[in-house]
């Protein structure tokens, strides 16, 4: 799941980096989350990483089928929440 932060007229945040969470609910889990920052010592594996040019990556694994929830928040933006119907 690509995560792009993004102001209220559509323009990307890239002027500061920030800290983005994701929250997994349903039936998966999240095995990644990362930004290309070239250098890095932030975990993959952790829940909450800081956004390289206003941009993120999460990776989520689904572990049974219904609706999976992914939350992400991030300072200063809204949260979103998106839903995966997995089959």
């Amino acid at each position: 799941m690509a995560i792009v932060l993004i102001d209220g007229e559509g323009n990307l945040y890239n002027q500061r980096d920030r800290p983005v969470t994701v929250e997994v609910a349903g039936p998966g889990l999240l095995v990644g989350l990362g930004s290309a920052r070239p250098a890095s010592e932030e975990s993959f594996v952790e829940g909450t990483h800081t956004t390289y040019d206003g941009r993120a990556l999460a990776v989520v694994r689904p572990t049974g089928t219904g609706t999976l929830m992914v939350t992400v928040t991030a300072p200063g933006c809204k949260d979103i929440t998106t839903q995966v119907l997995v089959s």
